[in-house]
């Protein structure tokens, strides 16, 4: 059987219809939301999250501000990119200011204008301050001296070179780490190899394995009676190549 309606009873129908279309717009406008929060991004890494964009933005300037005071600098650049995306909270809360901090210092991606020391065009040290890198100098020429009594000035052979540029702060050398550097300058240590002989070893046959002639593991191991190896015993494959040499 069909059934006719009315107009009336279609006007009704549609208006009822149209309500019931206002009514959950309005829901889905006024209704409860997914609570969110501000993800931080330095690098596209996740470092931390907040609630408050300007707060979050105040913490990445406070971490450059602190820098800057520990190593007195006045031109510090953040060297990344920041993002800010919000997403769902789930039970994630703001991270506190010593944790993100910590988070940045990571890394320490920030480039302020610095010195480098190159020798021979190959860059040994870097620092904020020229004068840590002439104190590097200075010790090396020092030491130097000091093994050869009978000179007054010591000139490299070397092309040694302080030049101005951008370095990160996170590669200014230390104060601890000046000695390390001058004796790597003197020295080349980074440059020595070791070997620990083996039960059955012959001095021939560690020579020939390691492409070095007898003569070679000799010079590189002057106080050592090479003809009497023993297992256990640890032997120079390469002799110390400086990096610096007097002329």
């Amino acid at each position: 059987m069909k059934i006719m309606l009315t107009k009336k009873a279609n006007s009704r129908i549609r208006i009822a219809v149209f309500a019931l279309f206002i009514l959950g717009l309005a829901f889905s406008l006024i209704g409860p939301k997914e609570e969110t929060i501000l993800e931080i991004r330095i690098n596209k890494q996740v470092v931390g999250y907040g609630e408050n964009r300007s707060e979050i933005m105040s913490m990445i300037d406070d971490v450059k501000d602190e820098l800057a005071a520990k190593y007195y600098v006045e031109e510090l650049s953040p060297y990344y990119e920041a993002a800010l995306n919000e997403i769902e909270k789930n039970g994630l809360s703001p991270t506190s200011y010593e944790d993100f901090r910590n988070a940045v210092l990571v890394d320490q991606k920030f480039v302020t204008p610095g010195y480098k020391l190159s020798v021979d065009e190959k860059v040994y040290a870097k620092a904020i301050n020229r004068s840590d890198l002439e104190f590097l100098i200075n010790n090396v020429k020092s030491r130097l001296k000091n093994d050869h009594e009978n000179i007054d000035a010591v000139v490299f052979r070397e092309s040694v070179e302080i030049t101005e540029g951008n370095i990160f702060l996170r590669e200014s050398i230390l104060q601890s780490e000046s000695d390390m550097i001058v004796e790597l300058l003197l020295t080349g240590r980074e440059q020595i190899e070791t070997y620990t002989v083996k039960p059955g070893d012959t001095l021939t046959a560690i020579a020939s394995n390691n492409g070095l002639s007898l003569s070679d593991i000799s010079d590189a191991n002057p106080e050592t009676d090479i003809d009497k190896i023993y297992a256990g015993q640890k032997l120079f494959l390469s002799k110390p190549s400086p990096i610096l040499h007097r002329k």
